[in-house]
């Protein structure tokens, strides 16, 4: 299987790799996440990417989280919801000498956001069915109601509890590698940098559990929190 972080330095191109000054840490339905900004520039005839990922180390531990690259936005964007957002399909893409290459990727934890799909599978299959039963009843459904009732239906507690668990961040200092592969099968250029979450960044991030369940639950305005710490050498 394609494994973007194993592999050896690039050497027929010339890629240059431009990080912005800071990351953007979240968590929402796909997992915790990560997005990064920059640009990339050639001073050969062309560079030909394929894919870009994310590898993060949290200081004094011994496992590391690794990222796939899930969507590009908007270069400029403003930090918020996805609702409303131009998001595309990540592909492929050519770097020219004449033409640098921009790029912002919002970046996912595949391996935990499947650990996460079948609890969300199942408090969407148990939203779905409250609100026929509220249907049954002949009276007008109002989804904000129903949904403040849903969250007080018995077990909800420690099912809330277990996907707020899935949110790994904690306060601390984080190494981040970003792998950009080329058409050269195996080959990688990088960039390394550091960045620190405070424990009011996991306390703005813990807090995303409780939008999960209303965009799970179709609520009308669903705005995720971020934190965009400062990327360092």
């Amino acid at each position: 299987m394609f494994n973007p972080f194993k592999g050896k330095p690039g050497a027929g191109e010339k890629l240059s790799i431009y990080l912005s000054d800071t990351i953007e840490v979240g968590f929402s339905p796909y997992g915790p996440m990560l997005a990064v900004s920059g640009t990339l520039s050639t001073t050969g005839k062309y560079v030909f990417v394929y894919n870009m990922s994310l590898q993060v180390t949290k200081a004094g531990e011994n496992y590391q989280r690794q990222f796939l690259w899930f969507v590009f936005r908007p270069h400029q964007f403003k930090l918020g919801g996805f609702h409303g957002i131009d998001l595309k399909m990540p592909s492929k893409f050519m770097v020219t000498a004449n033409e640098s290459r921009p790029y912002n990727i919002l970046f996912t934890d595949n391996d935990t956001f499947a650990d996460m799909k079948p609890m969300l599978t199942g408090l969407k299959r148990n939203w779905e069915d409250f609100v026929q039963e509220k249907r049954a009843e002949g009276k007008p459904i109002d989804s904000t109601e129903i949904f403040s009732q849903f969250k007080q239906r018995p077990g909800m507690a420690p099912v809330m509890a277990n996907l707020k668990q899935f949110c790994y961040w904690e306060p601390g200092d984080y190494d981040v590698r970003l792998v950009v592969m080329t058409e050269r099968v195996g080959d990688y250029f990088e960039v390394r940098r550091k960045f620190s979450l405070t424990a009011e960044d996991i306390e703005l991030l813990d807090a995303n559990y409780y939008f999960i369940l209303a965009d799970i639950c179709k609520q009308p305005v669903v705005r995720y929190s971020f934190a965009s710490p400062k990327l360092t050498q």
